[in-house]
């Protein structure tokens, strides 16, 4: 059987509507919810991304700042990571989020049995339907296109990216910034603020156009 992994909840939805349509992806769907991109990540572990999160973040009308910190806690997914059986499937966009999230899972990947597939949104997909800041972005129909992307990785290659992920946890910083693919740099929280305020203007601006030139 096969198992996907994936890194946010839309992208999790789009993969449901897939393998209906598409019984040869037929499996169960893991949906890593952290951004690492965001907050510590020094001496990682789930009460202090919890903590961290609850710390930035606020109440709104739909759930807690505690409820949405705690729905970010991976620790019971990397323990069921470590139980497959059969071929694991990895869905990544080239954004930060899926990227260090794919790093995060290579040293429990290194110790695994099962064979490790990659999936990587190609470049050039922007020509047909536009630049994707995620795979939730996609939709179901792409992603069956996507599927012909697969590629094994060796398990030389996940224990490369396994240093990559040790390297990063040894920085404090709270924001890492990518620079290309599996490349990252480590910055201060303060990193995007002259660019955004250089963004807004007097008259209205939706964040979501700022975030979106941003990103």
């Amino acid at each position: 059987m096969l198992t996907h992994l994936v890194f946010e909840a839309a992208a999790a939805g789009h993969l449901r509507a897939c393998i209906h349509k598409n019984k040869n992806l037929d499996g169960q769907i893991i949906s890593f919810s952290d951004d690492l991109s965001v907050g510590p990540i020094a001496n990682l572990n789930s009460k202090n991304r919890i903590r961290w999160w609850e710390s930035v973040l606020v109440d709104n009308e739909y759930i807690s700042a505690k409820e949405f910190a705690e729905s970010s806690d991976d620790s019971k997914k990397l323990e069921m990571l470590k139980q497959i059986e059969g071929q694991i499937v990895v869905w990544i966009a080239g954004v930060a989020r899926d990227e260090l999230g794919f790093l995060r899972l290579c040293p429990t990947l290194v110790d695994s049995k099962q064979e490790v597939f990659l999936i990587q949104v190609p470049k050039d997909i922007s020509e047909k339907w536009g630049r994707p800041l995620s795979l939730g972005e996609l939709g179901n129909e792409v992603m069956a296109d996507v599927w012909n992307n697969k590629k094994e990785i060796t398990k030389r290659e996940i224990i490369e990216l396994s240093k990559i992920w040790d390297e990063l946890l040894a920085n404090k910083l709270m924001l890492r910034v990518s620079k290309g693919e599996f490349i990252f740099e480590s910055m201060p929280e303060d990193y995007f603020d002259d660019k955004i305020l250089k963004l807004c203007r007097d008259d209205y601006r939706s964040a979501a156009e700022i975030v979106g030139v941003i990103y």
